[in-house]
Order: structure tokens, then C-alpha cells, then sequence
């Protein structure tokens, strides 16, 4: 198997950063299989199959985030790029010329980003071959705490990290300070106190969290959905009140950038809001307190 996962890494690898919009012929290509991987190919079992399909599934992902940190996929979404991968295998493991289906799979690949994210066909038509990665950096603990302005030794549990980065720093750190953290993110690995999901599908309960903490993430997808014609704000206005509902009396909801354009609308009995400039800059931050219920 570990050779057939080195295989894949380095295949997607290859790929990564191209324009799937492009009008370049030849522009994507599969690498040679060597001997010995196809013949063990035709011998996996259906359980290692489906493995290396989620392996394939997962990579290419990590690749379209990297090109576009908006780019948002639903479970069917990724359900649907599953089935692209499994139809690739199915085609190697009972071909030998891969170089015939590889339009075939990239024409699927773009089909189906043109379909889950339209905006991208318009942003990338025109655009060079090799598109710029963006590099999405998991920011200083200390630096996210300033710039947040949380303080420890007040803060009100249990702690939210929404958007808490690959390596789920700050939930660690609030963790080995004896601080009760909790974290989610699209590319994180599950772990006992860090789920790999999004806003839209992350259950966040009712009156649960004492603070919960989002830098660049959240509010910044919002805010991005919200200056796009076909943004998906409507879904973002009611995650925003989802987590606004999942605070304790008392609890604060602390994020960056500010999104003036549905604060204004909150009821200010409900909540107390306070927006400010950001290290001197004319950069805002918001925190949101939920007020004690009279």
C-alpha cells in the first residue's frame, strides 16, 4: 500500500497549482505506473481500494485549497469527487495506457469544480496555465491572542477555535495552560479534541461555549461571500447566528476581520458589540458578548 500512497502524493504533487480552466492541451498528465504497481494494483482488496480512493479524494482537496482558500465543498460535493477517483482506478486497474483517460479525468475534475464553485470558471478562464498557491499560515499563538484580545487569565470556558488551523496550535496551548479548548477545521486530522469539519456542518448546541475564537477564518469567508454576487451569504447569516446562540450567557464571540454589515442588524439587548482597530491599523476586529439573560 505504502508504495501505491507515494505514488498518488507525488501525482497529485505533479498537478497541483494547474489551471483546470485553461486552454492549453497536454497541460495535465499522468505519470508513468511502473510494472510492479500495476500488477499489485489488480490485486488490492475493495477495502484497500476504497483507502487509496479517500487518499486520492483528501490530497486533491488539500491542492484546490491551496490554489483558493474560498473554495468551499459540501460532503456531496466531496462525495461526488470520490466517485471521480474511483472511476479512475477502475480504469487502471484494467488498462495499461493511462495517457487515454487522462483527459477524460481532468475534463471530470473541471466539470465538476465548475459545478461546485462557478466562480471559479470566471476568475481562472483567462488566467495562466500555473496558477500562484496561497499559502494559508497558522498564526502565532501569542499573536491571535493580542490581536483577539483574549485574556487568559478571564476567559470564560469552554473555548471554540473555529477555523483552528492544520495543527490546531492554540487549542494546544490552551489545553497545557489547563484552559478547557476545543478546535475544528477542513484539514485537520480528528482528534479527541480537534474535529475535521466546517461551520456549515459543525454541531455548536445551544448556550455551550463560554468564548469562541475565529482569526481570519470565519468572518473573513463571510465577508467574502458577502462582496460576491453569487456569494453563499445567506448560509454564512445563519451560521453567524448559530454561533451567536451556542454562547453561554456572558460568553463573547472574538473574530477577525469585523463584519460591520450584520452587526449593525444584532439585537443590541441581546448582545453587546465591540469593534475595534487592530494594532493600530485600520484593520477591525469584533468581539460579540452575549448578555446575561435578565
Amino acid at each position: 500500500m505504502q508504495q501505491f500512497k507515494q505514488h498518488i502524493s507525488r501525482q497529485i504533487e505533479l498537478n497541483a497549482g494547474k489551471n483546470l480552466f485553461a486552454q492549453q492541451d497536454g497541460l495535465f498528465r499522468f505519470m508513468a505506473l511502473p510494472d510492479s504497481i500495476m500488477q499489485n494494483l489488480k490485486a488490492i482488496t475493495k477495502s484497500e481500494e476504497n483507502a487509496l480512493v479517500s487518499m486520492a479524494t483528501s490530497k486533491s482537496l488539500e491542492a484546490f485549497y491551496r490554489l483558493n482558500q474560498y473554495y468551499y465543498f459540501s460532503n456531496d460535493d466531496k462525495e461526488k469527487l470520490k466517485a471521480i477517483y474511483a472511476s479512475l482506478f477502475q480504469y487502471l486497474k484494467g488498462h495499461n495506457d493511462l495517457s487515454l483517460y487522462e483527459e477524460k479525468h481532468y475534463n471530470n475534475l473541471k466539470r465538476w469544480l465548475a459545478e461546485t464553485n462557478p466562480f471559479a470558471m470566471k476568475l481562472y478562464a483567462d488566467k495562466n496555465e500555473k496558477l500562484q498557491e496561497v499559502v494559508c499560515e497558522e498564526y502565532n499563538v501569542q499573536l491571535q491572542l493580542d490581536l483577539l484580545r483574549i485574556d487568559l487569565d478571564g476567559i470564560k470556558e469552554p473555548i471554540l477555535d473555529i477555523g483552528c488551523g492544520k495543527n490546531g496550535e492554540l487549542v494546544k496551548y490552551l489545553r497545557k495552560s489547563g484552559i478547557e479548548a476545543f478546535g475544528f477545521d477542513r484539514s485537520i486530522t480528528n482528534t479527541e479534541f480537534c474535529n475535521d469539519t466546517d461551520w456549515f456542518d459543525y454541531h455548536y448546541g445551544n448556550e455551550k461555549w463560554g468564548t469562541i475564537i475565529s482569526n481570519l477564518g470565519f468572518s473573513n469567508h463571510f465577508n467574502h461571500h458577502h462582496l460576491r454576487t453569487d456569494g453563499n451569504y445567506v448560509a454564512y447569516a445563519q451560521a453567524y447566528m448559530q454561533i451567536l446562540h451556542s454562547l453561554k450567557s456572558g460568553g463573547s464571540f472574538h473574530y477577525a476581520p469585523a463584519l460591520p454589515f450584520i452587526e449593525q442588524f444584532l439585537d443590541k439587548e441581546k448582545f453587546e458589540i465591540s469593534t475595534y482597530n487592530v494594532f493600530n491599523s485600520e484593520y477591525q476586529a469584533s468581539i460579540i458578548k452575549k448578555n446575561f439573560k435578565k
